[in-house]
């Protein structure tokens, strides 16, 4: 676990991009957080790591940082860009990789060989896919999911048998 960060900060992008303004960033972020530790606590990692400089610390820089890739390639995508487009624009004007684009996908097998929930990231996935009608549908179907309470993972764990 560690390339989370980046499929979350696409997604901050493509909020702030949508002009959604922080609050919409702060939930995303948050709700990403909590998918990321779901998935290292399952993975044996440990969940006051996640809650530390590598864990928190690396995800607020990547989603809330001007000079986060990844949240540049979602701000475009919020814009309304095809990624196709913005990534051959990045490559032509050396502005970096977004390793979230690629590891996304990756980061949904993992989700789902361990069987942790994480719809942010399955979104994520979609967008850049293509799939599910654009950004905008996409950010409406997160927002209007029902939320989990925030209990501690131990007792997510234990309540969906998968500690």
């Amino acid at each position: 676990v560690g390339m989370e960060q980046n499929v979350i900060a696409i997604l901050a992008g493509v909020a702030e991009g949508m002009g959604l303004g922080v609050n919409t960033v702060a939930l995303l972020v948050t709700r990403g957080c909590r998918e990321i530790n779901r998935l290292a606590v399952a993975m044996g990692g440990q969940e006051h790591t996640m809650n530390g400089l590598a864990g928190i610390g690396d995800l607020m820089l990547t989603c809330l940082g001007g000079l986060s890739r990844n949240k540049r390639v979602g701000m475009e995508l919020g814009k309304g860009k095809p990624l196709d487009q913005i990534l051959r624009e990045r490559a032509e004007s050396l502005q970096g990789v977004a390793e979230g684009v690629a590891t996304t996908p990756a980061a949904v097998k993992l989700a789902t060989r361990y069987r942790i929930p994480t719809p942010i990231m399955f979104m994520a996935d979609r967008l850049l896919k293509g799939e599910g009608g654009g950004a905008k549908e996409l950010l409406r179907e997160m927002m209007e999911a029902p939320m989990l309470d925030d209990v501690s993972l131990e007792m997510e764990f234990q309540a969906m048998k998968y500690w």
